[in-house]
Parts: C-alpha cells; sequence; structure tokens
C-alpha cells in the first residue's frame, strides 16, 4: 500500500517526523551503548550538544537548551553517575564550570562518530547532493522560523 501524499503542511510535518521516528528507531540498535543508558531527553540533548560544542559552560548549556542552569545541573548528576559528563571548573575563567566526558563518555562519543561516518557512508552518500543541500535549506528556514517565533 502506498502513502497518500500530503495535502497540507500538517499531514506534510506528521509524515516527516513519522519516518524520522522510523529511521531513530531502525538505527538505534547499531549504538547499543546509547539505549542501555535510559538516558531522559534533556540528558540525551546535553551529551549530544556537547558532542557537536565540546567545552560549553554550564550557562552556555542553559541558553542552548533554553533551559535554568538549575535545569541543567540537574540532568547532569545522571550524566556524572554514569560516567559520561563531569562539571569542571573552566581553566581560563575558575568562576566557570565547563562540561568535560567521562571515560564512559569519551567512549559513547568515539562509538557516536564511528556511527555518523556509517550512516554518511552507507546511506546519506546515495542520496543526490542537490536533494541534500535542498533538505538541509528546508531545515534552515524551519529553524530560523522558529527563532524568531521565540525573539517576540
Amino acid at each position: 500500500m502506498s502513502e497518500m501524499e500530503p495535502s497540507t503542511h500538517r499531514e506534510l510535518f506528521e509524515q516527516a517526523v513519522n519516518k524520522l521516528e522510523n529511521i531513530s528507531t531502525l538505527l538505534q540498535p547499531e549504538v547499543p551503548m546509547l539505549g542501555e543508558l535510559h538516558l531522559t531527553t534533556r540528558q540525551e540533548a546535553l551529551f549530544f550538544i556537547n558532542l557537536r560544542h565540546e567545552g560549553l559552560t554550564l550557562t552556555e548549556m542553559a541558553q542552548r537548551l533554553r533551559i535554568s542552569k538549575s535545569a541543567v545541573s540537574q540532568a547532569m548528576k545522571r550524566l556524572e553517575e554514569e560516567d559520561l559528563l563531569y562539571r569542571a571548573a573552566n581553566k581560563e575563567n575558575k568562576r566557570e564550570t565547563q562540561l568535560v566526558y567521562g571515560a564512559k563518555g569519551r567512549k559513547l562519543k568515539e562509538e557516536l562518530t564511528n556511527f555518523q561516518h556509517y550512516i554518511v557512508d552507507q546511506y546519506i552518500a546515495k542520496i543526490p547532493l542537490e536533494e541534500l543541500k535542498q533538505a538541509n535549506q528546508v531545515i534552515h528556514r524551519l529553524e530560523e522560523e522558529i527563532n524568531n517565533a521565540y525573539k517576540k
């Protein structure tokens, strides 16, 4: 049975979210360590943001997530217990606290980096570059719209 072509913004959005959920479900077994941790969405967000922006302070992380420093600290408790991320004094400014990897966090970082390379090699590289550029433009536009809404 083929899918019906979406006819509204809502239908297209719901279809895209459904496809992303399906992709996530299919690929999740490829990173078993992440599934075994049973992190909350916020804890995963902290870890993934740190992957892309290492060395953020607690304040910067809170700003990126649009939550309080206290909420970041609460989420960090579990990440510290799991030896994924730790709070450490910023060497350049002792009053600031940075996020640094624990041993298990470094291992997960390596696993996720390898996984990203695998995804690009096995799947992304098969999609024409122009289609990827177009999808990237749509994602950027959506981000702009959301950011503009939050600025109001």
